[in-house]
């Protein structure tokens, strides 16, 4: 209902439109922050997939180095042993 129209005073149409417009505002930035929300959540989401695979591959790494010390020690007792 527009209250344009209506015999409401000038003062409280003013008043009234600007609440509408504010309301129109704030439904459009509460939008606005849903959708960042989500692209800061997925982001977030990438980053720790990628923390998570550097965790395990540094795992891997000093895995094979453990592995790799541990064999070419072997091969040196071997060597020595002869």
């Amino acid at each position: 209902m527009c209250l344009c129209s209506l015999s409401v005073p000038v003062h409280v149409r003013s008043c009234v439109c600007v609440c509408v417009r504010v309301c129109q505002q704030v439904r459009g930035y509460v939008g606005l922050l849903a959708e960042k929300r989500k692209e800061v959540g997925d982001k977030a989401a990438k980053l720790k997939g990628g923390l998570t695979k550097l965790d395990e591959t540094a795992v891997q790494v000093g895995l094979k180095a453990v592995l790799g010390t541990c064999m070419h020690t072997d091969h040196w007792e071997h060597a020595r042993a002869r």
